[in-house]
């Protein structure tokens, strides 16, 4: 869920040339529920993530309620970014061949380190996409070292766990790097969500105040 929840933008390839012209009628069903489901989900585990760190008490129905205020406006951003990417990669792709594909690679990841507060700007602060970009950008650039690590982290935990589960791969594996992704990824998270309350509060960012 964390994954789904801060780092959904990183994959960027060029699978979109050989979708198939007809989808079968189940498949765009399902496709479209885990789109709602997911989106859904989305805003009630960052409004959770912030409940945890100014230590509130959170129920399901706060978890619904959060869920059902934000899951349009993720959606609108799923879509946007979806499109977008499409674009940009096509794009550059048809002028620079496989270098513009590293490209947009290169792009969407830097946008995803610039916004990396978006979706939990979107929830916590209760604004739109635009205002979001807005205030995110402004979250980072307050704690652009600390930030910057965390990310670094995430990163580096997220290939080292993908390499060990091609290199290790197995149901078994599957399942237990999973769980293990998990815990770690919402470990992180948490990290991020802490600065960006101290951002709020006013509270100095330090490595000391995130564990704190």
């Amino acid at each position: 869920m964390s994954h789904l929840s801060n780092i959904p933008l990183l994959i960027n390839d060029m699978g979109f040339l050989s979708i198939p012209v007809e989808i079968p009628p189940i498949a765009l069903v399902i496709t479209i529920t885990a789109i709602i489901l997911g989106a859904f989900l989305q805003g009630g585990y960052i409004g959770y993530l912030a409940a945890i760190v100014e230590n509130r008490a959170f129920s399901f129905k706060a978890l619904v309620s959060m869920g059902l205020r934000n899951w349009i406006q993720f959606i609108i951003l799923e879509v946007i970014l979806f499109f977008g990417k499409i674009g940009v990669t096509a794009l550059l792709a048809l002028f620079f061949g496989i270098i513009g594909v590293f490209a947009s690679l290169v792009f969407f990841i830097t946008l995803r380190i610039i916004y990396i507060y978006l979706e939990f700007t979107m929830v916590v602060d209760r604004v739109g996409i635009t205002g979001a970009l807005k205030k995110s950008r402004s979250y980072l650039m307050q704690s652009i070292l600390i930030s910057l690590l965390l990310v670094l982290v995430m990163y580096i935990v997220s290939s080292l766990l993908s390499f060990v589960l091609h290199y290790f791969w197995s149901p078994i594996a599957v399942i237990g790097l999973t769980v293990i992704y998990a815990y770690v990824m919402t470990a992180i998270q948490l990290l991020l969500m802490t600065v960006l309350c101290q951002l709020k509060g006013e509270r100095p960012i330090s490595i000391k105040a995130l564990f704190a």
